[in-house]
């Protein structure tokens, strides 16, 4: 378990809350306000940076200390004034649930669906987020932290957004349904990854955000899907998505965001049985839309594989489980993963659904 596995281990089990999968995400959560160092309280999370990205997390425990997760000596409890970890740290987080004196996310969702004739449907997704905006200060001083916490409550810049609008065609007795859809974006970088499937919160992000970046970026690009349904029961979902940003890094480590997003999704409903089975696999990269799939490129590419176990003990309640395995890559980087953070993810979750 890397360092911000355990993060988000604690604080699923301790509090309800949960995290994002890497301490760089975790740091730009908007759920998490920032708080000054000597405001700290038990179960605060503390974040650290290593060449000015945030590649660690460990959680506060009281008197100076805090308890975070190494690749070389496991769990282990470290002293906030050892100068390895006085110099790198850069700031510190708290749940707005556990103080009301932050300043929420307005979130605003809705869409529609209108039927053409038969067969065909054009379908609209918004959503808008107001949240606070935040001055990182002097990002080139490594020990800045004051003024990494300085807050700025600024709802012009902290508005976020998604719109997207999608025309579908039924064809071949309704066994195939052809979608193609515009999408455009304005987010946080550290919420890049997450263009999958917009109802799964299965989308973790496996970049590293930047404290010396903008804070958000804005994309727009294109979907293609099939909904392929040879027989009932069975559903398979190819799926390609193009990605423009408005906003280009000037290197790789500032931003590393997807461009092609190559995916595949199966899922298995036997009509006699009380179970289903759903499997995903999406392959991205920062490559062009004409380039070859198969050529070969220093720039980032990851492979995310996960397969889900659904159990209907009624209408209304559903138990799942699901693992998740990620694998990220930089050909011919030497620094593409951290001491801290792994390129390599795998994840365990349990779900229970319930409507009423």
């Amino acid at each position: 378990m890397d360092c911000s596995g355990f993060a988000r281990t604690i604080y699923a089990s301790l509090f309800g809350i949960e995290l994002p999968h890497n301490s760089a995400a975790q740091f730009s959560f908007p759920k998490l306000q920032r708080i000054d160092e000597d405001e700290l309280q038990t179960g605060d999370l503390v974040f650290f940076s290593r060449k000015k990205r945030i590649n660690h997390v460990g959680v506060y425990l009281g008197d100076g200390n805090f308890i975070h997760a190494t690749n070389g000596n496991g769990i282990m409890i470290s002293s906030l004034d050892d100068q390895h970890w006085k110099t790198r740290m850069v700031g510190t987080k708290r749940p707005m649930s556990f103080d009301k004196t932050g300043m929420d996310t307005l979130h605003l969702e809705g869409g529609f669906d209108i039927p053409l004739n038969t067969g065909r449907h054009i379908k609209s997704y918004a959503r808008d987020e107001f949240r606070p905006s935040y001055d990182f200060g002097d990002s080139g001083r490594p020990s800045a932290f004051r003024e990494a916490n300085n807050e700025v409550y600024d709802f012009n810049n902290g508005h976020q957004y998604a719109y997207e609008v999608e025309f579908s065609q039924k064809l071949w007795n309704d066994t195939c349904n052809v979608s193609m859809s515009g999408i455009l974006e304005k987010l946080d970088k550290a919420s890049a990854w997450n263009v999958y499937d917009r109802e799964l919160d299965a989308d973790w992000p496996l970049h590293r955000l930047s404290t010396d970046d903008s804070s958000s970026t804005v994309r727009h690009g294109f979907k293609l899907a099939s909904e392929i349904t040879p027989f009932e029961g069975l559903s398979i979902t190819p799926s390609f998505i193009y990605l423009n940003y408005d906003q280009l890094p000037q290197t790789r480590e500032m931003l590393e965001v997807p461009k092609r997003i190559f995916g595949l999704n199966t899922q298995i409903t036997p009509m006699a049985g009380p179970w289903s089975v759903s499997m995903a696999v999406h392959y991205a990269d920062q490559l062009d839309m004409a380039d070859s799939l198969f050529k070969t490129s220093d720039l980032l590419n990851t492979m995310d594989m996960s397969l889900k176990l659904g159990y209907y003990f009624s209408k209304n309640l559903e138990l799942s489980v699901m693992g998740k395995h990620d694998f990220k890559a930089i050909p011919g980087r030497t620094d593409s993963a951290s001491s801290f953070d792994s390129s390599i993810n795998s994840d365990f979750l349990f779900k229970l659904d319930m409507k009423y």
